[in-house]
């Protein structure tokens, strides 16, 4: 299994292989005062071979400060699927994995969710804590 794409947003839900995403593509959050807390979803979407699917899989989730130091704390999925019995000859099956997440960031600065599937690093999605703008 591989990741295909990840992206944040404000919310997310999945459900039946398809998923509802709100204020995708967000990529900075504001903040006033610090420490504060975020929440941010993930939505990712896995590929692979069909067979894959009826295996044991785990994503992982870890969320790095701009020091590469573990905020929070880290979170683990497992998961079994089965695979789309319509899938077109050759075509590889997906499974979309939506997580929302709330972590402390205690500075401004530039965040990362880091991905692992099955042990191995797949993605890493950046993002931004800023100060909150003067208007």
């Amino acid at each position: 299994m591989r990741v295909e794409w990840a992206i944040l947003s404000r919310y997310a839900e999945g459900s039946a292989g398809v998923a509802t995403i709100v204020g995708a593509g967000i990529d900075t959050f504001y903040s006033a005062e610090f420490p504060v807390p975020i929440q941010a979803a993930l939505t990712v979407q896995l590929r692979g071979h069909p067979e894959e699917l009826g295996e044991t899989h785990e994503i992982s989730l870890r969320i790095l400060d701009a020091n590469l130091e573990l905020v929070g704390e880290a979170a683990s999925i497992t998961f079994e699927a089965e695979p789309n019995p319509h899938l077109e000859d050759g075509w590889e099956a997906g499974v979309l994995v939506a997580v929302n997440n709330q972590f402390v960031a205690e500075t401004a600065g530039t965040y990362s969710i880091e991905i692992d599937v099955d042990g191995a690093h797949a993605k890493s999605v950046p993002f931004r804590v800023l100060d909150q703008p003067e208007e």
